[in-house]
């Protein structure tokens, strides 16, 4: 079975994503930067309540709750507006090409206008259905990239299905998933 594909800056941006998503680095980041700045607020805001200034302590408690409710919305939107300018420095060259996934026996092809790679069954890594993606996630620590909505949903499933089988790796099923 052949796919024929193309991905955008969208498509490039929900990989990033889902990756940031799933990495203990960044997981590990965010959560320290939303405890560690209140933390220090309400330190500050104590030593102010020491030191009988009522005022600058409720300021500081006041700045700790607004951070610790406000930075995930902040942070969320740092990681997208950067990746957006990654993305456009690094995969925009790639924006609206096309490219084609074809099955084979004991292995599965994939054509670009630069390059063609044959890749056998047991480099597959993980599969994980996003809903509007699907991403092969591969040994070597690529990632396939199938775009849902740019494809027949019907062949397109019926070819991860065929991947799986012979892959003998189960499809994640994270269409629940978001960033967040």
């Amino acid at each position: 079975m052949r796919i024929k594909y193309s991905l955008d800056a969208s498509d490039y941006l929900k990989f990033q994503l889902f990756l940031a998503s799933r990495s203990k680095q960044v997981k590990r980041r965010r959560n320290f930067t939303r405890w560690f700045i209140p933390i220090l607020y309400i330190l500050m805001s104590l030593v102010f309540f020491g030191i009988e200034q009522p005022i600058t302590m409720i300021v500081f408690a006041a700045l700790a709750i607004i951070w610790f409710f406000l930075y995930p919305i902040y942070s969320r939107n740092r990681y997208i507006r950067y990746y957006r300018r990654f993305i456009e420095e690094h995969h925009s060259s790639n924006f609206n090409k096309d490219f084609f996934i074809e099955t084979k026996e004991d292995e599965f092809y994939l054509e670009a206008e630069e390059a063609n790679s044959n890749i056998k069954y047991s480099a597959v890594k993980n599969i994980f259905d996003l809903s509007s993606h699907y991403l092969i996630q591969l040994k070597p620590g690529s990632v396939v990239i199938l775009p849902v909505e740019k494809t027949d949903a019907k062949d397109l499933n019926s070819l991860i299905e065929e991947i799986s089988l012979k892959s003998n790796i189960k499809v994640s099923d994270l269409r629940n998933w978001k960033w967040k």
